[in-house]
């Protein structure tokens, strides 16, 4: 019962952000220099991962875990974390060097923040400005009930 329940949470935010990006991949294709309605959205991505960092660059997270090859960071104007994408859904061109801006709400970046370590989903909209809009986070553990 408890799979049902997150599936439908799961498959209702999916829709909403999906239903939201209609809007938002206009406005991309009008400024974005040509990137088509259609074409945008083989942009839209889904990672899962954990944040291995908060306030730190990419050398240091480095450095701690020099055998981990996926390790992205993530720039905000709120701060920044480095992250370790372990499954990718969507088309996701490996960006190097591996850093990218985001752009989310504030509490969505929070929500990175608040999970150091813990594995993490998040569904975005990777444009070609090597930039990532970030729609949705969601930590797994914390949506589960025991």
């Amino acid at each position: 019962m408890h799979f049902v329940g997150r599936g439908i949470r799961i498959g209702l935010a999916t829709a909403l952000v999906l239903g939201g990006l209609a809007g938002g991949v206009q406005g991309f294709a009008l400024g974005g220099g040509g990137v088509g309605f259609g074409g945008s959205f083989r942009n839209v991505v889904q990672l899962r991962g954990k944040v291995v960092c908060v306030r730190c660059g990419l050398a240091e997270a480095q450095q701690v875990q020099p055998q981990q090859h996926q390790l992205y960071e993530l720039l905000h104007s709120q701060g920044q974390v480095v992250f370790e994408v372990s499954t990718v859904i969507g088309s996701w061109d490996a960006p190097y060097p591996p850093r990218l801006t985001i752009r989310a709400r504030n509490d969505v970046f929070r929500q990175l923040t608040e999970n150091l370590h813990k594995e993490v989903e998040m569904i975005g909209l990777l444009n070609n400005q090597r930039t990532l809009d970030i729609f949705w986070v969601n930590s797994p553990a914390s949506t589960a009930t025991h």
